[in-house]
């Protein structure tokens, strides 16, 4: 009954100390808070940001158009042969602009 005992002990100390060492690898034992000062001064860091614009494009540029979405936008299943959302859109804007 001893020796039992013993193995039913040892295996619960196993188990925890495998658990407990796992949780520290994991982090689980930090501090949510950091460790600093109580009264901490705040740091304040400027930087400047330069934007970059884009020249504009001359209007004799072509248009490209891109059209994304299921079999639907495809065209998949129209029964009037309309070849679907994006070549009906090329059709009405390209009679204007050249498309690609």
């Amino acid at each position: 009954m001893k020796k039992v005992l013993k193995e039913i002990v040892f295996s619960i100390v196993g188990v925890l100390l495998i658990a407990t060492v796992f949780l520290w690898a994991m982090g689980f034992f930090k501090s949510s808070q950091p460790n600093h000062s109580p009264n901490p001064t705040p740091t304040v860091v400027k930087k400047s940001v330069k934007l970059k614009t884009k020249q504009p494009q001359p209007a004799t540029s072509q248009v490209k158009i891109l059209a994304l979405g299921d079999s639907l936008t495809q065209g998949v299943g129209d029964t009037q042969d309309k070849d679907g959302y994006q070549k009906r859109l090329k059709k009405q804007n390209c009679s204007k602009k050249p498309c690609r």
